[in-house]
């Protein structure tokens, strides 16, 4: 099962080819019964129907809100220094 494209997928499995929008309702409708509760289901059945029907897309950003440590920095001497075990 893949989805090519706006309302447009492929379903093989065995001797069963869907294609075309029938195989998209089928993989729309996989993706929402394994989602965890119903009004998870319910919320990102309506994303998508607003989506679909205005074609705006929303930024699938994972942003980290807590601070993490700063990168370690290596100096000029450790350089050196990992450089001539080599």
């Amino acid at each position: 099962m893949a989805v090519v494209g706006k309302g447009f997928a492929v379903l093989q499995t065995g001797n069963v080819h869907v294609s075309r929008f029938g195989a998209w309702l089928t993989w729309a409708a996989v993706h929402l019964q394994f989602l965890a509760t119903s009004s998870l289901q319910l919320s990102v059945f309506l994303q998508w129907i607003w989506t679909y029907v205005t074609g705006q897309r929303d930024s699938r950003l994972i942003i980290n809100h807590h601070e993490s440590e700063p990168a370690k920095t290596v100096t000029g001497a450790g350089v050196k220094a990992a450089v001539s075990n080599n």
